[in-house]
């Protein structure tokens, strides 16, 4: 499945908080956490579909997240920089929307239009520099080593190098 598709959907969750449709809890609170689940995800896997793309493989276990955050964030690439920055929020946001229900802050579609519009901007990014790596090898080839660098002199072994 492309998890892009988890954009759309929390672009639909919104849409539906807009319009006031459809909506399974008073004042969509329940719409308003799962778009903001949905917004963090479809941008986790993008960012995972990314570094497989250019030789990154990633560990299955709950470290990836931190993994695929700190590699972007260390790739030598202001877009990628940024995305991470995107991530990280969006990866706060969710934890909040999905574990602390005393906090009302994830039931507001304003919380849903940042963390949509930030997972858009982030996804956008991946996917262009993914096409100029397919375009350029050598471009994905410097990130994929700078990242490796990176992981290799903190000693991360949650990122490593796809073998052929």
């Amino acid at each position: 499945m492309d998890p892009r598709f988890f954009l759309i959907f929390a672009t639909d969750l919104l849409n539906r908080l807009r319009q006031n449709q459809g909506l399974s809890t008073p004042g969509g609170r329940a719409e308003c956490r799962s778009a903001i689940s949905r917004a963090y995800y479809a941008t986790f896997l993008v960012a995972v579909e990314f570094l497989n793309g250019i030789g990154i493989s990633v560990t299955a276990k709950g470290e990836c997240h931190t993994a695929v955050n700190h590699g972007l964030n260390n790739s030598g690439n202001q877009d990628l920089k940024k995305a991470a920055s995107n991530l990280g929020t969006l990866g706060t946001e969710r934890r909040t929307a999905d574990y602390q229900m005393a906090q009302s802050r994830p039931e507001q579609i304003a919380q849903v239009e940042i963390a949509v519009e930030m997972a858009t901007q982030a996804i956008l990014a991946l996917d262009q520099i993914k096409n100029d790596c397919r375009a350029d090898a050598r471009q994905g080839a410097t990130i994929a080593s700078t990242i490796l660098g990176w992981a290799g002199l903190v000693q991360n072994k949650h990122l490593w190098k796809t073998t052929p």
